[in-house]
């Protein structure tokens, strides 16, 4: 495929720069309408910004103009993911958030939720940048029966490292730690129970990890990956 100015779309490299992230460019509502299919089970919705118009008249009638609150069925949309596959993809982004991922700090004690960070670099006259960066972190919440999901975008996050933090302009460290805050409100506002008992951080007298089905599967996860590189179990 090429342009209309005759170059090919793709270059030599665009496969393996799509492997890692790179070469597509997506805003934040393309992000979160991409993640919405994995949380409704394949479903491809219409994000609006707009939720309900109406017109109302001196005689005090009232005129919809435009309601995206109904729906004619509850999946409207095309089904473009087979629904065991998003389920899959869910399940395996739940251990992002997890000890071992590349997002703990988005993790809300107590629920399951699946993410995903994202730490692009920016373009600057044609190339990409090694110091500004356009950090993301999308997350489906609750993880089961999600309530909302959420992606949270920072353009040109403080670059550098801290010890004992890591790189400050990460997505799990700047953008991860946004999405809890709000997450953790979203949850008391929307009343949310809790649905990953036991899960809690050390000290937590709530914590009880031989009961937490969700450490159960992280360590399902470690021994099979020590059994794969043949390293020793722990």
């Amino acid at each position: 495929k090429r342009h209309p100015n005759g170059t090919l779309e793709w270059s030599t490299p665009t496969p393996f720069s799509i492997a890692m992230g790179y070469n597509l460019q997506s805003n934040s509502i393309q992000i979160a309408r991409a993640l919405s299919v994995l949380a409704n089970g394949g479903y491809l919705n219409q994000p609006t910004l707009v939720r309900k118009i109406v017109k109302k008249s001196k005689d005090g009638k009232q005129e919809v103009l435009i309601d995206h609150t109904q729906e004619l069925n509850p999946y409207p949309y095309p089904q473009i993911i087979d629904e065991s596959i998003a389920k899959r993809v869910v399940e395996a982004m739940c251990f992002v958030n997890k000890h071992g991922g590349t997002a703990v700090k988005a993790n809300v004690p107590g629920y399951k939720i699946a993410g995903k960070t994202s730490t692009p670099k920016k373009i600057v006259n044609g190339r990409y940048s090694e110091k500004l960066y356009c950090p993301i972190y999308g997350g489906i919440a609750p993880a089961e029966q999600p309530k909302f999901v959420m992606v949270v975008t920072m353009d040109e996050p403080r670059y550098g490292f801290v010890p004992g933090i890591g790189k400050r302009h990460n997505g799990g460290n700047c953008t991860a730690t946004v999405f809890r805050a709000i997450a953790k409100r979203a949850f008391d506002y929307l009343g949310v129970a809790p649905d990953d008992l036991y899960d809690y951080p050390y000290g937590d007298p709530r914590r009880d990890l031989k009961q937490s089905t969700s450490f159960l599967k992280r360590q399902q996860l470690q021994k099979l990956y020590n059994q794969w590189n043949q390293l020793p179990a722990k």
